[in-house]
């Protein structure tokens, strides 16, 4: 195979590349790429090597490696990395001319260099070992395809030798330099989120090497580089695992669980007692015609109610008492009415920022604290209530629920530990920002407004719930 040919199947390799990655970016759009501090993600990779040296041309070679990062910050990582691979350079007749007393005097491809039994190949090949520390900064979070810039300082190995023999050439086999120097890689890429842990990276690097011996000769050009481009797999092992992200069915059931109490009883408007179903009065005192199917729906228990009809010789005068009867009205009335049922309250409970520790700096914390122990105190012992922590859109949706569950959870403990019955706490769960209380920007609408105002929106759903399942009877 020609170099022509070669330099043509690795353009193509590349093309292809590039249009994989724009096809899963596309793919993954509602996947957002954001870094969390604390966060550890490993990196496997591969791709293809370019030697910059005083026989640089277009040949390409394969490069591996492995990496593990650690989030310092929230967009900086902090990257130890180890790499294989190998670089390439043709052997021409004219840069055999140019290099005479290292070639040989009228030297042509198949002799043998000077002093040596190693032969004079077209190309020549050297392996490359690379161990590198790096900084990595997210230029711009929270987007499918986020861009970032990494550089660092690191360890680089070689040995020239020709590709067909691998015998070392002159000045490797010499020892004429150093074969393990220190390099400088810079560069670019972009990550593209798969799922929660796994993402795809691309990634191009050009590596400064203190050395002019690359190609086992120094001329003019000074110290060689080398540039690689390479695709790889990132796995974050801290990420929240998907398993525990409930369902969007159950995420409906328990909201209308909690959110959706029985509503009270009805009284009825002729007699003041409670209606067992929704089909009309189940009072066994009125004279109307069409009560009695009502009867017939009601339980075998109040099947003696039509006895009372022998009573009616003297109907005409009692038939007007009855009319008095509605005296329960003054006290049913106000039952639908006037009781103050509770079935969810929100609470403003600050929490210092990606932690469940209350911020106690924000007076409104304490005393928002304060009023809902009173309230768990001062009710009756039947109260039941379900804890719910809501946070903002701001942050992955996993990490978002983890971080409601817990606070929603450390409400649930504060009241305990302060004296609450526990089993007035049924339990305690986030929904992160599934159930947001007002419509946060969108990222283009977000441009437009100051950090301040966005805050004022997103604090609004970092909320603290409390969803009253059982409340007191009302007497």
């Amino acid at each position: 195979m020609t170099n022509g040919q070669t330099t043509l199947r690795l353009r193509s390799f590349l093309a292809s590349v590039m249009v994989t990655v724009a096809l899963v970016a596309a793919a993954t759009t509602p996947l957002l790429t954001q870094i969390q501090q604390g966060e550890v993600v490993g990196t496997i990779y591969g791709g293809v090597n370019k030697y910059h040296g005083e026989f640089s041309d277009d040949m390409f070679a394969v490069s591996t490696g492995i990496g593990v990062s650690y989030a310092a910050m929230d967009r900086l990582l902090v990257e130890a990395r180890f790499g294989l691979g190998e670089y390439r350079w043709k052997i021409t007749d004219a840069k055999i001319r140019r290099f005479p007393r290292y070639f040989g005097q009228d030297a042509v491809v198949g002799d043998r260099y000077p002093g040596t039994l190693t032969t004079i190949e077209g190309e020549n090949e050297s392996r490359v070992t690379t161990v590198d520390l790096l900084a990595t900064w997210v230029l711009v979070p929270n987007i499918p395809a986020s861009p970032f810039i990494t550089a660092g300082i690191g360890l680089l190995s070689f040995a020239p030798s020709n590709s067909e023999e691998h015998s070392a050439l002159p000045n490797n086999m010499a020892r004429v330099y150093p074969r393990t120097v220190v390099s400088i890689p810079v560069g670019g890429g972009v990550s593209i989120p798969l799922s929660s842990a796994v993402g795809l990276i691309l990634r191009a690097e050009h590596r400064f090497v203190f050395s002019p011996y690359l190609d086992d000769i120094k001329a003019d050009h000074g110290n060689d580089a080398l540039t690689t481009i390479s695709l790889g797999l990132s796995y974050s092992f801290t990420a929240p695992p998907v398993a525990h992200e409930p369902r969007t069915a159950e995420v409906r059931e328990v909201s209308r669980e909690f959110r959706m109490p029985p509503p009270p009883p009805m009284s009825c408007f002729r007699c003041g007692c409670m209606m067992h179903n929704m089909h009309g009065c189940c009072c066994h005192r009125g004279g109307h015609g069409d009560q009695p199917p009502m009867r017939e729906s009601a339980p075998s228990a109040p099947a003696p109610a039509p006895i009372t009809p022998p009573e009616e010789p003297a109907s005409v005068e009692p038939a007007a008492q009855p009319a008095p009867t509605p005296s329960p009205e003054p006290t049913v009335a106000p039952t639908p009415t006037t009781p103050k049922k509770r079935t969810s309250f929100m609470k403003d409970i600050r929490f210092v920022v990606d932690t469940d520790d209350f911020d106690t700096t924000q007076p409104e914390t304490e005393k928002n604290l304060q009023e809902l122990l009173a309230y768990m105190q001062e009710s009756c012992d039947e109260l039941q209530v379900m804890i719910e922590g809501h946070a903002s859109a701001d942050g992955p949706p996993n990490r978002n629920r983890e971080l409601s569950t817990l606070r929603a959870r450390k409400v649930q403990q504060w009241l305990i530990d302060k004296g609450v019955t526990p089993s007035k706490i049924r339990g305690a769960m986030g929904f992160g920002s599934s159930m947001p209380r007002v419509a946060e920007p969108s990222p283009a609408a977000a441009k437009s407004l100051t950090k301040e105002k966005i805050e004022a929106i997103r604090r609004q759903n970092r909320r603290i719930e409390i969803a009253v399942l059982k409340d007191c009877k009302i007497q």
